[in-house]
């Protein structure tokens, strides 16, 4: 994409020279989801600096033989050319990772910086998308097999409210579509049995349908089930056929802040976890599902809450396959605060010690630190979108 036109000094130099920017392999928010930008065509929108979606009007692919500058954030790891324009804060030196956040305010210049002039320390901004849209209803087809007298048909349209998308949260956490649409299951930890309850009634005040409990505790688990194809169906379309694949539906990345924090409710009570007792509080989540990660991400910023991201990558522990995993992790304490109240857990917070800033947000940007800058040089080809 064309970088903006902007009066600023780094604006008119930086766009003289040669485009090639970002590996064609990197992922990046484009049309509402994560693709490689190798995928991206003129017109596909992608996220961009100002926190909208703008169209891509030009795509290169040049040859580049040079530097390659790769940055990391505690929101991951990127690789572009040295004179890519990155939109940030240099922090004047002599530097201080653990500065205070009044500190690195006054002490800063913002603007667009090239990759090979940014130290560790100096923050990158990174865009909070704003985009608020508001969908009321979402519209059910109830299609029946030829000689399928017994599927209960689901309502013709559902409310999108906070019910419904807690139970969104909780399917797309701990909940599965059996492949011959003849079940929708929930699993739940034995020690979860009130979130098993939950489910059961959301699935009768949204659906009208009868979900059964069972308790297996040889398992250590507790099984949730609804026998209902048009159910199966409808939360497979919805939200992606296996847990590899599990994604939230566009329209949700864009609701209210309030409708938002009730898919957060579901996704945590999930795959989640907070513990708010030790001596330094923290909470996670966990997925084997890229787009996942990457949504809830935006979810979480959008709350003014900072995560971490980290991959683990595929391995074997104790003859038993664990494929490649990526987990959210919170420790700045003001956004376990928040979080905390999503969650509807009491946090007192004690204010009068001292908490070191790492990132922090502004109206429209979080500002994440610099953890670490490498520079290497390359030979394969580049591609700007």
């Amino acid at each position: 994409m064309e970088m903006p036109k902007n009066k600023s000094r780094f604006d008119a130099e930086g766009i003289v020279g040669s485009p090639a920017c970002i590996l064609e392999s990197t992922k990046i928010h484009a049309n509402s989801e994560t693709v490689s930008i190798s995928e991206l065509r003129v017109r596909d929108k992608v996220l961009s600096h100002d926190g909208k979606y703008n169209s891509i009007s030009r795509i290169f692919n040049p040859l580049y033989k040079g530097l390659l500058v790769k940055l990391k954030t505690q929101l991951g790891d990127i690789a572009v050319t040295a004179d890519h324009l990155i939109y940030s804060m240099r922090i004047n030196r002599p530097p201080s990772f653990y500065m205070t956040l009044k500190n690195k305010r006054r002490n800063s210049i913002v603007g667009w910086h090239h990759a090979g002039d940014l130290m560790r320390g100096d923050t990158c901004l990174y865009p909070i998308p704003q985009k608020i849209k508001i969908i009321k209803y979402l519209e059910i087809e109830n299609q029946k097999a030829k000689f399928d007298f017994k599927s209960r048909n689901l309502p013709e349209r559902i409310e999108i409210n906070e019910n419904f998308l807690e139970l969104a949260g909780y399917f797309v956490s701990d909940g599965y579509a059996k492949h011959d649409d003849s079940q929708v299951g929930f699993i739940f930890g034995i020690h979860e049995k009130k979130y098993a309850r939950r489910v059961k009634i959301l699935i009768k005040k949204i659906f009208n349908l009868e979900a059964f409990i069972r308790e297996r505790t040889k398992n250590n688990r507790i099984d949730v089930s609804i026998y209902n194809v048009h159910l199966a169906r409808f939360f497979r379309n919805l939200f992606g056929n296996s847990a590899v694949a599990r994604h939230l539906p566009e329209f949700m990345m864009f609701l209210p802040l309030n409708l938002q924090r009730r898919v957060i409710l579901g996704l945590w009570r999930g795959d989640g976890y907070i513990n708010l007792k030790r001596k330094w509080p923290r909470a996670g989540y966990s997925t084997i599902s890229y787009e996942l990660v990457q949504q809830i991400k935006f979810l979480l910023l959008r709350q003014k809450i900072v995560p971490s991201i980290y991959n683990e990558e595929e391995k074997i522990r104790n003859g038993v396959l664990h494929r490649k995993s990526y987990r959210i992790h919170i420790g700045d304490i003001y956004s376990l605060e928040e979080l905390a109240k999503i969650l509807k857990i009491k946090f007192k917070v004690d204010y009068t010690k001292r908490k070191a800033s790492h990132a922090w947000f502004d109206e429209n940007y979080i500002h994440v630190p610099i953890k670490k800058v490498n520079s290497q040089k390359f030979l394969p080809k580049l591609v700007l979108a």
